[in-house]
């Protein structure tokens, strides 16, 4: 009897902790290395906009953002290189020893720019190569030194969502001791700083939305490279063996005049361009674009009616890469379209057949300029087969 009683209380007891237990709010699982890694490095997909320049020492920075909006001027350049002195000192005697080993120290700076934290790691991997030759034996140091500072600013609120904003600084050098010397050159850094405050200035003239998701800048600079090639900018977005993808996507529009059966017509166009390959000489891409041209028919009581006749288009083509600034800027494509039948046949043009294909050549002599031969036809396989050339100029309004 006093065994089922045991029993039967414990089944109560069990009730009530269950019934208990549904109002308690277990604590959360971090992942404490995530917590870590983030603030120490920035996703890369993150970061759009990059810098990479040389110091001439075989050594350089890469200074990247996620937003062009984030760069304030040149004095949060000095800022916040200056603000990590403190901990170069504290770590004065970990970058000292051990010469032939790889050292890696980074450095978080929060928002309120306090307090510094920081973690130094050292690796022995090839510490012991060695060069010889008749005289004497050297030490061989394979690899570079790193300086990460990631620098943390408020969260934005874009569409309701807290967007994290982060300068990220990375030096790489032969020794990580020789960084404060560096960060000492004040005609290094402010040549550095004026270099990166005048690319975001071009650019932000240049692009109506400069914090757009599609923009992304990759800035070189590196003195020992002839005067042509010190600086070159691009708006890659990787590189990778080589094979560099420049601005994936892009959208482009203009309107012109062109030449239809001996009627000078204004003409439209709208297209939206996928680039798929890009080095630092050229490009090759395709496009898929719309153009129309109206032509203007009198009629009784000097009245003019507009016939408006719109092809969809499918180009593949190249053109130069303008970071290259040795070569004018221009591309070539070819491309193929179709005419769109009109709702209504009071709106067709009757002096088009029903069914018309146009091939054409779009040049573009530089930016905003196109000119584009073109043939028309109907390829119907009849003796009757219509066909004219023509020729086109579109001046661009934005690509």
């Amino acid at each position: 009897m006093n065994s089922k009683k045991t029993v039967f209380a414990l089944l109560c007891a069990c009730s009530a902790w269950s019934a208990s237990a549904q109002d308690y709010v277990f604590p959360e699982v971090k992942d404490h290395n995530k917590t870590v890694r983030e603030l120490f490095e920035v996703k890369d997909y993150d970061l759009k906009h990059h810098f990479t320049i040389a110091t001439g020492k075989g050594s350089y920075l890469v200074f990247e953002m996620e937003r062009l909006s984030a760069w304030k001027g040149k004095e949060d350049f000095f800022r916040y290189t200056e603000t990590i002195l403190p901990v170069l000192a504290q770590y004065r005697d970990s970058l000292t020893r051990r010469p032939m080993s790889t050292k890696r120290l980074d450095i978080h700076i929060p928002v309120q720019n306090t307090p510094l934290i920081s973690r130094f790691s050292e690796h022995m991997i090839n510490s012991n190569l060695q060069a010889l030759n008749d005289k004497e034996t050297v030490a061989l140091k394979m690899t570079l030194d790193t300086l990460r500072i990631v620098k943390k600013f408020e969260d934005r609120k874009i569409q309701g969502e807290q967007v994290p904003e982060h300068f990220q600084y990375t030096f790489f050098v032969k020794n990580l001791a020789d960084v404060k010397e560096l960060l000492a050159d004040k005609s290094w850094l402010n040549h550095s700083a004026g270099l990166i405050d005048s690319v975001v200035t071009a650019y932000r003239k240049e692009w109506r939305s400069q914090d757009a998701w599609f923009h992304h800048l990759f800035v070189s600079y590196d003195p020992s490279r002839s005067t042509k090639k010190q600086l070159l900018v691009t708006r890659q977005l990787s590189e990778q063996n080589g094979v560099n993808t420049q601005d994936m996507i892009s959208f482009s529009a203009g309107f012109g005049a062109g030449l239809v059966r001996n009627t000078i017509c204004p003409t439209a166009d709208i297209g939206l361009q996928l680039t798929f390959y890009s080095d630092h000489e050229s490009t090759f891409f395709t496009r898929l674009s719309m153009n129309s041209f109206t032509r203007f028919e009198e009629q009784t009581g000097q009245r003019f009616k507009a016939y408006a006749t719109t092809f969809v288009n499918a180009e593949l083509g190249f053109g130069v890469n303008r970071s290259n600034t040795k070569l004018k800027p221009y591309s070539l494509s070819m491309g193929f379209g179709y005419k769109l039948l009109n709702k209504h046949q009071a709106d067709r043009d009757p002096s088009l057949p029903r069914y018309l294909y146009r091939l054409f050549f779009n040049y573009d002599l530089g930016k905003g300029i196109v000119i584009t031969p073109e043939f028309y036809s109907d390829f119907a396989s009849k003796a009757t087969t219509r066909g004219w050339g023509g020729l086109s100029v579109t001046f661009r309004l934005f690509e």
